[in-house]
């Protein structure tokens, strides 16, 4: 076998003259230069090949295929790859100049994968203030079958693990009749699967990197902006992967999600077909709602956080239009404020209610826990932030620190939180406030 380089970096390209200059610009502006990368052009129909062929980079490897679409162009590029470590990059998007350096340091002998976070920006790379922030604790299976968090490229994974994760479903070279360990399968959402997989195998995840290092691109006719589409390939995924007891409340916060991204898109008619398939509103609906619509209507109309005020008007009228009979209308203005905002309202009504002696806790360490961690340290404020993640939902399993007591004040983060809210009542904390108007 050649020799191997720590990193090594497969891109996946159909159709990408457009972008895939400023992919392969930014391999070649590493401060970590031993690595190597692996285009894979999936039956282009332009100039993909020839961009690629203008770097004259010795390192770069292009491999040239029919078009199989993007999980058999990136288990191509996997076994070409001579790496210890794979990172696979789409060839729309961005590795930020330490991305090699910081992600192989983060790798730690104990673990088989680390994770960093990432900006979404605009087609042209335009910065849009927009970070998603992932959590090691969201990667375990039951919290993945809710919704994919990483951006593909986000991910350092060894190559041993990759491979042994092929090795569990099947593969075996050329001669696989089970694509591995991306399949084709899985449609749209191959990204997804592949991460569902990784965590049924148990692969161990190293602390999360929290520095965006990824810069993911919105593309208009993006195939992530076919909401039936991904509407039936997640009901697919979750069936074939979340565990039994899990799998009923899964299943239905994927349609409400879909319920968001279908009125973000206009598409009245899936809106009213995913609204009779759910049937009456639940507490628990208008939780995973409310989460999932401003992240809906920012990715629709290509907008970060910081801009996204100036349409929310709209976004409400569209709202109420599509959901006329919603229960909780009061909540939809919770949905399209910024994060900023939604936090900044919580963490003052949170401090009303200190009184001396008191603690404020922030329970919840996702998404919305470091939104809300950036708003109170902003604002420096002191709090302890804690975190339990064994379950979600309906079905989640919540073990309190000892240290919570009524004594606390306790600032929820997660969207759904009704099982977190009724331990902590039953242990006398009643002082609880979460993101609401």
């Amino acid at each position: 076998m050649n020799a191997t380089t720590p990193i090594g970096f497969v891109v996946p390209a159909y159709n990408a003259e457009r972008t895939i200059g400023d992919t392969l610009r930014s391999l070649q502006s590493q401060s970590f230069q031993d690595w190597t990368a692996v285009v894979v052009d999936d039956g282009s129909s332009d100039t993909t090949s020839t961009v690629t062929e203008s770097f004259h980079e010795p390192r770069i490897t292009l491999l040239k295929q029919t078009n199989g679409g993007v999980a058999r162009a990136r288990n191509a590029g996997l076994r070409a790859c001579r790496a210890d470590n794979i990172a696979f990059i789409d060839a729309d998007d961005v590795i930020h100049p330490r991305y090699a350096e910081r992600m192989l340091n983060g790798l730690d002998t104990q673990s088989d994968a680390v994770a960093c976070w990432h900006s979404i920006v605009g087609p042209s790379l335009q910065d849009l203030g927009w970070t998603a922030q992932v959590a090691r604790e969201e990667l375990a299976l039951n919290l993945l079958c809710r919704f994919n968090p990483l951006a593909i490229g986000a991910v350092l994974m060894r190559r041993e693990a990759l491979c042994q994760l092929a090795d569990l479903e099947g593969f075996d070279g050329a001669s696989s009749q089970i694509e591995t360990p991306f399949r084709s399968e899985d449609g749209i959402l191959a990204d997804w699967g592949h991460w569902l997989r990784t965590a049924r195998s148990g692969i161990r995840w190293a602390p999360e990197i929290a520095e965006s290092l990824y810069l993911y691109r919105m593309i208009d006719g993006s195939l992530s902006r076919d909401v039936r589409a991904m509407c039936d390939d997640g009901l697919r995924m979750i069936e074939r992967y979340s565990p039994p007891h899990s799998l009923a409340v899964h299943t239905r916060s994927w349609r409400v999600r879909c319920i968001a991204r279908a009125i973000a898109q206009g598409d009245a008619e899936a809106v009213r077909e995913y609204l009779t398939q759910l049937g009456a509103w639940t507490t628990h609906d208008r939780d995973v709602l409310v989460g999932a619509l401003r992240w809906a209507f920012q990715f629709h109309a290509q907008v970060g956080p910081a801009n996204a005020s100036q349409f929310s008007a709209a976004w409400q009228g569209s709202i109420e239009r599509a959901l006329p009979d919603f229960p909780w209308p009061d909540s939809i203005r919770r949905a399209i404020v910024s994060p900023r905002d939604r936090w900044d309202h919580a963490a003052r009504r949170a401090i009303a209610m200190l009184t001396p002696g008191d603690r404020l806790v922030m329970y919840g360490t996702g998404r919305n826990g470091h939104e809300c961690a950036a708003t109170l340290t902003e604002m420096r404020i002191e709090f302890e932030a804690v975190d339990d993640r064994s379950g979600s939902g309906a079905h989640a399993t919540v073990t309190l620190p000892a240290s919570i007591d009524p004594r606390c004040v306790v600032l929820i983060t997660p969207d759904n939180h009704a099982a977190l809210t009724d331990t902590l009542r039953r242990r006398g904390v009643t002082r609880l406030v979460h993101a609401e108007p």
